[in-house]
């Protein structure tokens, strides 16, 4: 399976009106030593994505043993430059 150069994703722009969240295009990233890419489907914003653009809310901690996200992930292949 080739890997797509693109990919959609949700981006944060801040202006004197306040943030505002938009779809944009951007490369697909390529993992470093010791990580892996997934595919993901689809993902949702909810209201504490929301609310912590605009600052009320603060970001979750990162624990290693848990994971933050749910997600349903397609292997892909390893890239190697």
């Amino acid at each position: 399976m080739a890997l797509p150069k693109t990919m959609m994703a949700i981006a944060v722009e801040r202006s004197a009106s306040g943030p505002k969240l938009y779809l944009k295009e951007t490369l697909v990233p390529h993992p470093g030593p010791g990580q892996i890419l997934i595919k993901v489907a689809s993902a949702g914003v909810n209201r504490a994505d929301l609310l912590q653009v605009e600052g009320h809310h603060p970001p979750r901690r990162a624990r290693p043993t848990r994971r933050a996200w749910r997600l349903r992930a397609q292997s892909l292949p390893l890239i190697r430059p």
